[in-house]
């Protein structure tokens, strides 16, 4: 009988120094800190062992889906009772954060495709969204700090920093260039994603000037060769010059 005990003891020490999915993620918690974006990004990159995949949408859907979870997002990021100082500081950091995840998630394997293309799009999608509201609220506040809101340097800017994200949202279609280093269905989710995410740059950051994103999208139609995202370019730049001849007929009238 003494044989078995140390066997025995073996198996209960491996099993309670395995550390379960809900001890790594804060799976069950409704709404994450920002520490919890954070403690989650640290244990993807620095704690996955060396020939190991990363967490994937197929593997682990629920923790992908809580990472790159917008709704989740806006209900702090849109929360007015929150304060607003509050709010660009926790888009900033987690802006940050996903600056680190999208670089890890991005490597290519030996034939130049990426190792996870799904990942790559759907991370690209949750970083167009921070994004956008990382800039909104850095201007609203600029507008509540500044003793004048409609002064012209206060003005300035403000149209500084939408040309900042207009300028981030370009690389977001140069990065078509990597076109066959992704599977067809990944471009045609980011088909749908560029629609979603830059129809809502223009209507967000709408007195912006849009020039070298237009010019952009032009040079990258000549090379593109998926369906679903020349039509998604296609359907863009027509926003676009619906935006600049509304302008145009503003600027006429007054």
């Amino acid at each position: 009988m003494k044989k078995l005990l140390l066997p025995l003891l073996c198996l209960v020490f491996v099993t309670s120094c395995k550390e379960s999915e809900s001890e790594k993620y804060p799976l069950d918690k409704p709404v994450w800190e920002i520490s919890d974006y954070e403690n989650v990004v640290r244990e993807i990159i620095y704690n996955t062992n060396d020939g190991e995949k990363f967490p994937t949408i197929s593997d682990n859907p629920e923790l992908f889906q809580r990472i790159t979870d917008k709704a989740a997002l806006a209900k702090i990021l849109d929360d007015q009772s929150l304060g607003l100082n509050y709010r660009q500081e926790f888009s900033e950091k987690l802006f940050n954060e996903w600056r680190s995840l999208i670089e890890a998630y991005s490597i290519k394997d030996k034939q130049d495709k990426f190792v996870y293309p799904m990942e790559v799009v759907k991370l690209r999608d949750w970083g167009y969204y921070i994004q956008i509201q990382y800039f909104k609220l850095g201007n609203e506040g600029i507008r509540k700090d500044a003793v004048n809101p409609d002064d012209l340097e206060v003005q300035q800017v403000i149209g500084d920093n939408k040309q900042i994200v207009v300028s981030n949202f370009v690389s977001g279609i140069s990065f078509l260039t990597d076109e066959d280093a992704l599977t067809n269905e990944a471009l045609n989710e980011y088909g749908n994603v560029l629609k979603t995410n830059y129809t809502q740059l223009i209507e967000t950051f709408g007195g912006a000037n849009f020039i070298e994103l237009k010019q952009t999208i032009n040079d990258i139609l000549k090379k593109v060769k998926s369906e679903n995202i020349k039509s998604a370019l296609n359907e863009i730049r027509t926003l676009i010059e619906s935006k600049e001849a509304a302008k145009e007929a503003d600027a006429v009238e007054n």
